[in-house]
């Protein structure tokens, strides 16, 4: 299980084939929001919390650099079975319906 990574398509392809040769299915969940509240909280964090210097080493902080970015992941082509997530707020992780789903494709 792999809990938090930004895969590109390719990448995705390759855990896929990996995946599939050693029996294992894939969920993808994608995380998306508001880009302007998910902006606030990634500058928050660059502020307010102890991040890694990689994480400060791009033009994020940038409002219109960060928003850009947003749109171009958006885009991206996601192979698989995928479970989209609203995450403007931190309501999805009390979501019963949304953590059964998890939960069935865990049991398998």
């Amino acid at each position: 299980m792999i809990l938090e990574a930004n895969f590109h398509e390719n990448e995705l392809e390759e855990l896929h084939s990996i995946a599939g040769k050693n029996q294992y299915d894939v969920l993808t969940l994608l995380l998306q929001g508001d880009a302007e509240v998910l902006y606030h909280r990634y500058v928050h964090r660059m502020n307010e919390e102890n991040r890694h210097p990689v994480h400060l080493s791009t033009t994020l902080d940038v409002k219109e650099d960060f928003i850009q970015t947003a749109e171009w992941i958006r885009k991206e082509k996601v192979i698989g079975k995928t479970l989209v997530i609203e995450a403007t707020d931190f309501s999805y992780q009390r979501d019963p319906i949304l953590l059964n789903r998890i939960d069935a494709f865990m049991k398998g």
